[in-house]
């Protein structure tokens, strides 16, 4: 009887283990077809430039000291 129990569990073990790597396979394909240009891998030195970048002020090549005031301003 209880070994009938044990193969019964194992077998469940080992489906819901199958149906979870199954399931993040699925998902992962779902994600590559709605974001195709998301890189499987970011640097996060290169995305840390690329912010910086993005806030200095071309004209100074600074970053302005009120970028947060003016950023929270309405238009």
């Amino acid at each position: 009887m209880m070994q009938n129990l044990y193969k019964k569990t194992y077998l469940l073990m080992g489906m819901l283990l199958l149906l979870c790597c199954l399931n993040k396979g699925w998902a992962q394909g779902v994600e590559k077809e709605l974001f195709p240009n998301l890189q499987e891998h970011d640097n996060p030195i290169e995305r840390m430039e690329f912010e910086k970048m993005m806030l200095i002020d071309p004209a100074t090549g600074e970053i302005p000291d009120n970028i947060r005031e003016k950023e929270l301003k309405p238009v």
